[in-house]
């Protein structure tokens, strides 16, 4: 292990991988492309070995010993970090205390406190989770403009004033009506949620 600082062109993204399963890998690997800085943890760490994924950082809570002796197999320098709760609010205190300042967070399910960081957190300028087949983004200031395609599923968290081109199927639930540009007004910050028809969407 080494106590290395990273310096990488904070442009692009850094990618956080909490929980993947194999129909991510497609958005996986389109989020390398750049070569980002790549956070793992203790739980998605050996999956990214397997698939030959350089890694940068782990985050861990336990096994620290274990996860330094895996990651041998790597040759490659990268740190750990100890974190105790809050795995997503660590990571963008860790990154903003880095003057990285965008995330994309891969895992299963966009839990509350996720949902709520997503909403509120300061630390960095852009976060994007990618979980349930979706890509979730903040929409700060209305309204939310995006060319969209035909079909495409579109989730919001809270209330929608007015829009175009998308047609409501249940509470909080849309469907985009024709290939083009929707538009959402809403009143406060506003959760969407874009439905990927390919995983490697972006």
């Amino acid at each position: 292990m080494s106590s290395h600082h990273i310096v990488r062109d904070d442009q692009e993204p850094a990618v956080l991988v909490g929980k993947v399963d194999e129909s991510q890998f497609p958005l996986l690997f389109s989020l390398l492309e750049w070569s980002p800085i790549v956070i793992a943890t203790a739980q998605s760490y050996e999956k990214l070995l397997s698939l030959d994924i350089k890694i940068d950082i782990i985050f861990y809570q336990e096994h620290k010993e274990e996860i330094n002796k895996n990651m041998t197999r790597q040759n490659e320098f990268f740190e750990l970090v100890h974190y105790h709760d809050a795995l997503l609010e660590t990571v963008l205190k860790w990154l903003s205390s880095q003057k990285h300042f965008a995330l994309n967070y891969i895992t299963n399910v966009l839990d509350t406190s996720s949902q709520e960081l997503l909403k509120d957190q300061e630390y960095i300028n852009t976060l994007v989770v990618f979980a349930d087949d979706f890509k979730y983004v903040l929409n700060k200031n209305s309204p939310f403009e995006k060319w969209i395609p035909k079909g495409v599923e579109i989730t919001f968290d809270g209330a929608v004033q007015e829009s175009e081109n998308i047609e409501l199927q249940k509470e909080g639930k849309y469907t985009v009506i024709n290939d083009g540009i929707i538009k959402v007004m809403h009143q406060n910050k506003l959760i969407i949620g874009e439905k990927m028809k390919v995983a490697y969407d972006r």
